[in-house]
């Protein structure tokens, strides 16, 4: 076997080992890994063609353990994603409700103060007064039904208070 004698800067000789059968200069067979710092035949590291020796700088034990990590976290990432745009929008819809609720309840206050002087039930019965009653038949129209609703009482009520 030769060896090929290189002079790159003047005064510093390179020896390369020259392989038998092709005449070509020979790569070490064994390259030490970064990531777990073990001794291992290139056999073991996967090509990348931009490397000097043409082939990644961590074994393919340990790329292949990054990678499946990598993986689960990516998965977890994209889980938790998901959950959070999930959660965002059963906010987003609990909100809504929560306006509309607020709206009707608001609404039927407005309702209630547009009625003012309207008698409970109790006090109907209690101080019912027929000038009342015959305003509240005025009001309703000639409705007695209606007129009655609005006293607080049952029509049978009504027309006893009125003394029919």
């Amino acid at each position: 076997m030769s060896n090929l004698q290189l002079e790159l800067v003047p005064g510093v000789s390179l020896d390369i080992p020259m392989s038998p059968t092709r005449g070509v200069a020979q790569t070490p067979q064994m390259k030490e890994c970064r990531k777990c710092r073990r001794r291992l035949a290139l056999s073991q590291f996967n090509k990348h063609r931009s490397t000097d020796d043409g082939v990644q700088s961590w074994c393919r034990d340990c790329q292949q353990a990054y990678m499946r990590q990598y993986n689960v976290e990516r998965a977890q990432q994209k889980r938790i994603a998901e959950l959070e745009k999930e959660l965002a929008e059963i906010r987003a819809k609990e909100k809504k409700e929560k306006e509309l609720e607020r709206k009707v309840a608001e609404k039927a206050k407005e309702k209630k103060e547009k009625q003012p002087g309207w008698p409970t039930r109790k006090q109907a019965r209690e101080g019912f007064d027929r000038e009342y009653a015959k305003a509240t038949i005025r009001r309703c129209r000639g409705d007695r039904r209606r007129a009655a609703r609005m006293a607080g009482v049952s029509l049978r009520t009504f027309h006893r208070m009125m003394g029919g």
